[in-house]
């Protein structure tokens, strides 16, 4: 990197792994739930997303407990 030190004066920040894996699973589950929404069956936001029904239900159960706190 020191080829990029005048294009890039301070190195770049790198998100901690626990912070990128929870912005991911909120994503996920934002976008299951929108599915979900705009009228979709489970198996159809499962085969979309390449996970199980039961990961869909387990990711819906686990979130709208965190919301409902």
């Amino acid at each position: 990197m020191p080829d990029l030190a005048w294009v890039l004066p301070n190195p770049p920040v790198v998100p901690d792994k626990n912070v990128r894996d929870r912005n991911l699973k909120a994503m996920t589950y934002d976008y299951i739930e929108k599915l979900y929404q705009d009228g979709k069956s489970v198996s159809d936001i499962a085969k979309e997303l390449g996970i199980s029904r039961s990961t869909i239900y387990r990711m819906r159960q686990k979130y709208q407990n965190k919301k409902d706190m």
